[in-house]
């Protein structure tokens, strides 16, 4: 079972400096992930509705599958990997690609749960804000541990440095942490928020 959590960090450093730069690079990952979203779904969507180009020419074969795999298809690769390579030709170098990678993955399932309300016109297409959150593998946050008082955590994600703010929390979110810790439970595929100055962990934990 998969439980999910708000958790609000801070930049680990006491150097206004250091979190300034650290605050200033996440807000620029925001504004690409907001683009690189509705990017996603704009593709997403054309692909689906290619075949209702009735203007095109008969030689084009309207078969959406990876050329390497199907004679008919007019893909360079799977769908999933088109939008990725989309991302990548437009973003590589300005954001952590595991962030790419994980928006792509959950917005592609997201579409695909949701075409059959798309054509219905029961749902319109999903249109992104500015403070979407970043989603993130697990497996790139390193050195995670208890701070020096034992009241908080600390980890390294994206070269990043944060500690857990818990103040006075009295819910289960040490204790979840701590499991984490011990190996217990798990980190999932989890986001980073930032809202009005404060950057918040959204943990999927299990």
């Amino acid at each position: 079972m998969i439980v999910n959590r708000k958790i609000q960090l801070l930049i680990d450093s006491d150097d206004k400096e250091v979190i300034k730069a650290a605050k200033e690079q996440l807000y620029n990952w925001q504004r690409i992930c907001f683009r690189a979203a509705n990017m996603i779904m704009s593709h997403r969507f054309i692909q689906e509705q290619v075949k209702d180009f009735f203007y095109l020419t008969e030689e084009i074969k309207f078969k959406l599958a990876d050329q390497k795999k199907d004679e008919n298809g007019i893909l360079k690769s799977s769908r999933t990997h088109t939008t990725y390579r989309l991302l990548s030709n437009h973003f590589k170098g300005q954001i952590p690609t595991n962030i790419l990678s994980n928006l792509n993955h959950t917005l592609i399932s997201q579409f695909n749960n949701d075409k059959t309300a798309y054509w219905k016109g029961e749902k319109s297409l999903s249109n992104y804000k500015k403070n979407l959150p970043l989603p993130f593998g697990p497996e790139v946050i390193t050195r995670f541990d208890t701070t020096p008082d034992n009241k908080n955590f600390r980890f390294k994600l994206f070269q990043i440095h944060f500690r857990t703010y818990l103040g006075k929390d009295k819910s289960d979110k040490k204790v979840l942490l701590s499991k984490i810790k011990s190996g217990t439970l798990r980190l999932h595929t989890s986001k980073l928020y930032i809202d009005q100055g404060k950057v918040f962990l959204l943990a999927a934990i299990g």
